[in-house]
């Protein structure tokens, strides 16, 4: 009851988020005409699912987006740099990011290099659907972070490089620099978690932009991460 409260405090009458996500699905439409808008749900799960796709609805938990200071979010389940995804503003770029994961699908390989060029495919997807929020919104960093991703492109590559990580199907090695995470191990202590993803969404802008006849629906039908990376 207490949370079914908040969260009507909260959202009143969710028409902010209504016309971003109206928004959002006419750049899906552009994009995907072939594809069925899905009908948007929002729903409380007691924290258990932020967002999902599943058979043309998108589902979205409302007591995900409650503020990152919000006290009943336990600190032991949902650390800082998660909590701070958790309110209005990031509401809209992470239901339209399940709806990109769901365009673009998973890996077809283990190595870093599939995963970093899916996860860049699922980036610039969002860019498309939602490119009027700031680039830390879609990434979940903090301004800083992405700033110091934006000047350290080469150090990351000479990090993965190094360290041979590209080709790594080692989950150990690559998980936090794909996955949520404070920070990115063996890189400077500024370098958030998932340097992995922004660098395989520069990957993918380049490729895009050196194949300007491809469009959003061929990319994602690229299966090949190392053809894009050679391209």
């Amino acid at each position: 009851r207490h949370l079914i409260d908040t969260v009507d405090l909260v959202y009143g009458d969710f028409e902010l988020e209504k016309q971003e996500l109206e928004e959002a699905f006419r750049f899906y439409k552009h994009y995907f005409p072939e594809k069925e808008t899905p009908t948007v749900v929002t729903y409380i799960s007691e924290y258990t699912f932020g967002a999902f796709t599943y058979e043309g609805i998108l589902g979205i938990g409302l007591d995900f987006f409650l503020g990152q200071d919000y006290p009943l979010y336990d600190p032991n389940v949902f650390p800082k740099y998660i909590r701070r995804t958790m309110d209005r503003a990031h509401l809209t770029s992470r239901a339209m990011e399940a709806v990109a994961n769901e365009l673009v699908g998973e890996p077809r390989g283990e190595k870093l290099l599939d995963v970093m060029i899916n996860n860049g495919k699922i980036l610039y997807v969002l860019d498309a659907l939602v490119p009027h929020a700031p680039d830390s919104i879609k990434l979940g960093y903090s301004a800083a972070e992405t700033e110091w991703c934006e000047a350290n492109e080469l150090q990351m590559w000479t990090h993965f490089l190094g360290e041979d990580l590209l080709y790594s199907a080692n989950l150990r090695d690559i998980r936090k620099l794909v996955d949520h995470s404070p920070n990115s191990p063996g890189m400077p202590a500024d370098a958030p978690g998932r340097t992995a993803n922004w660098t395989g969404w520069q990957i993918v802008k380049a490729f895009m932009k050196r194949n300007p006849e491809i469009t959003l629906s061929q990319l994602i039908d690229v299966t090949d991460a190392q053809e894009i990376l050679t391209k």
